[in-house]
């Protein structure tokens, strides 16, 4: 399936876009994640087993940057800070 297809323009991103405003605010993010590994494994279902392991890898390690535990559930991070200069040449 490409982006410019007809099933794409009038059955895929139809679906895909009221499946996601039709989702609660939380799950949307899993929504489109689901649409994206049908889309990308619409011509070979073998790149869905290639992009789940890329994203558990992706998830993994952007625990690990922010410092939780993957296992134990960890600290929360810290929050990111809000506002003020955020370099030498805004101050």
């Amino acid at each position: 399936m490409v982006f410019s297809s007809p099933l794409f323009v009038f059955c895929f991103l139809p679906a895909a876009l009221a499946a996601y405003y039709a989702a609660p605010r939380r799950a949307r993010h899993l929504v489109l994640t689901c649409f994206s590994y049908l889309f990308y494994g619409w011509t070979n279902p073998a790149f869905c087993l290639l992009l789940l392991l890329s994203t558990a890898i992706d998830w993994v390690c952007g625990l690990v940057i922010a410092g939780v535990s993957p296992l134990s559930g960890g600290p929360d991070p810290e929050p990111l800070p809000v506002g003020g200069p955020r370099s030498r040449r805004q101050r």
